[in-house]
């Protein structure tokens, strides 16, 4: 019964502005379900029952409470929500002096209850499309799947858009998953029918079909680039692609910091192409980050890293890197030279450089976990 998970709420804020008042909450068989004395909770109310069963307030007073079993004086008053009988609220005292107060008292409770009942469906239906999310991504079939989306009345349009939202860094994580929401769903981007949810402190988005425009150039000039950057991974085809899109888009977003990436982009597609290859190579990646932690301290490590993530999200500029990370150009660029030197990559192109540090960043990230290197 809806009426019993938030009982005890209900009575928490009656009794908040009725003190030393006894006011209790019964459901439609009469049975006391929540009240501010404690031990009556259970016991049988003969007057709430019969306002739940007439639909009208029933009165006890000093004269006649002889006549109603468990019951003490006061006023008991039958909770009407969309012309349903869902429970009575009763409220010690003399019945004519505590008139006025019932009457407020009732229609809180009502209000309370129907914006709760609302809630509710809101909430689980959100846990909902939580799940869905995490089973969407992982390889493990389908029915799961299905069954989710028939409970939600959800039908996934295809080709679906994947995209991974991430903080730049130092943001309160609770502000911003609030802020990207608000700001998806003021520029039109986020549709009732997508699915999204918050995972490893990213926020993953897949977009049913249909939307006016790709993802990519909605985001372009979008202020949600001003508060996380977004990796797009390939549009999945089918239900069983799904995995697979969000893989790629994942990767994008730990190879990268610039505002926004797509595998639809050539030079993108290319880091991950070459990003994979090395992978395969189990110890390539991993033998170059060790490296790294065997001739510098831990400590200096992850400076380097800092700095060698802001001077690629910047774009090469030492200016703004250095900026940006509040050290002098100098220091920069001492940092990224050591960086090449033990890396043994001095005499590889830019392109080279950045492209085998950005698989060392995303190493590194793995290793220390998602929210290492953040600010």
């Amino acid at each position: 019964m809806l009426l019993e998970t938030f009982a005890d709420e209900i009575i928490e804020m009656v009794s908040s502005f009725l003190p030393e008042r006894t006011v209790n909450i019964m459901d439609t068989s009469g049975i006391i379900i929540s009240s501010t004395e404690k031990d009556r909770i259970g016991t049988f109310h003969k007057g709430a029952e019969i306002a739940a069963a007439t639909g009208k307030t029933v009165n006890i007073t000093e004269e006649t409470v002889g006549n109603y079993p468990g019951a003490k004086k006061g006023t008991n008053v039958p909770l009407f929500v969309n012309g349903k009988i869902i429970g009575v609220i009763g409220i010690f005292g003399n019945p004519e002096e505590i008139k006025t107060i019932v009457s407020f008292v009732e229609l809180y409770v009502e209000k309370y209850y129907q914006l709760e009942a609302l809630a509710i469906p809101r909430l689980r239906d959100s846990e909902m499309k939580q799940r869905l999310l995490k089973e969407m991504v992982m390889p493990t079939g389908s029915d799961s799947i299905r069954l989710i989306l028939e409970k939600l009345g959800i039908t996934l349009s295809f080709p679906m858009e994947c995209a991974v939202f991430s903080p730049y860094g130092g943001e309160n994580r609770a502000e911003w998953e609030k802020s990207i929401l608000e700001i998806l769903v003021k520029e039109k981007i986020l549709w009732p029918d997508d699915i999204y949810g918050f995972m490893g402190g990213r926020l993953v988005l897949f977009r049913n079909f249909g939307h006016s425009s790709a993802l990519e150039d909605e985001l372009k000039n979008s202020p949600i680039l001003s508060i996380g950057r977004v990796s797009i991974g390939d549009k999945a085809s089918t239900l069983e692609e799904i995995p697979t899109t969000y893989n790629k888009a994942s990767i994008l977003d730990s190879l990268q910091d610039k505002p926004i990436s797509s595998m639809l982009n050539f030079s993108d597609r290319a880091r991950f192409v070459v990003y994979k290859a090395l992978m395969a190579d189990d110890e390539y990646v991993t033998g170059k980050l060790s490296k790294l932690e065997k001739e510098l301290k831990e400590e200096e490590l992850e400076e380097v890293m800092r700095t060698a993530e802001a001077y690629y999200r910047n774009g090469h500029s030492i200016v703004k890197a250095s900026e940006e990370v509040f050290i002098h150009k100098n220091t920069l660029w001492y940092r990224m030279n050591k960086l090449f030197d033990v890396l043994a990559i001095t005499e590889c192109n830019d392109f080279e450089k950045e492209l085998l540090v950005s698989m060392v960043l995303a190493e590194y990230r793995r290793k220390k976990g998602f929210r290492s290197l953040k600010k």
